[in-house]
């Protein structure tokens, strides 16, 4: 059963992570293994080392899907991983982007917002009789308002949940 002297310590050899925990004691070893999770931002993969001061291991380099139903191999996964990394796209909660859903017209305000890094304006009046302050979107399209990137229509609507053609965009 190994156990290592002076504990282990977990690194990157390629690609950035931050680790739940990156240094174990001998106690944190069970039948020559360690646990620990970890947040990788390396959008081109990730190579892991561990190290007990005598003994260095190096983990295969680590590929991911961008999105759950994207992957690295994809056509459009460089744009993807492009804005992603630059705060433009998050995806859907599940870890889906969903490539082929048409976009909402608040989801188009927000990558315009996200995409020239807009500070938003939090908590901001909304003046059109169908938007809620409640909603992930009124700070994006108080924002937009306020700055006259976006008008409503003639009816004081906005129609967040319309979708959008290439021209509006």
């Amino acid at each position: 059963d190994y156990r290592p002297k002076n504990g282990i310590t977990l690194d990157t050899d390629v690609g950035v992570a931050t680790f739940a925990k990156s240094l174990f004691s001998s106690a944190d070893v069970s039948n020559g293994t360690i646990t620990t999770s970890f947040k990788s931002t390396a959008p081109q993969g990730l190579q892991i080392s561990a190290t007990d001061g005598e003994l260095t291991a190096h983990s295969e380099v680590l590929q991911s899907a961008l999105f759950e139903d994207v992957g690295l191999n994809s056509e459009i996964a460089p744009a993807l991983t492009f804005l992603k990394n630059h705060d433009v796209i998050a995806g859907y909660p599940d870890g889906t982007f969903k490539p082929s859903n048409v976009v909402s017209r608040v989801e188009a305000l927000k990558f315009i917002l996200n995409g020239v890094n807009k500070s938003l304006q939090v908590g901001g009046r909304l003046p059109f009789k169908d938007t809620s302050s409640s909603e992930w979107y009124a700070d994006y399209v108080a924002t937009a308002y306020n700055s006259s990137i976006v008008g409503g229509y003639p009816d004081q609507t906005f129609k967040p949940a319309k979708t959008v053609n290439r021209a509006e965009f």
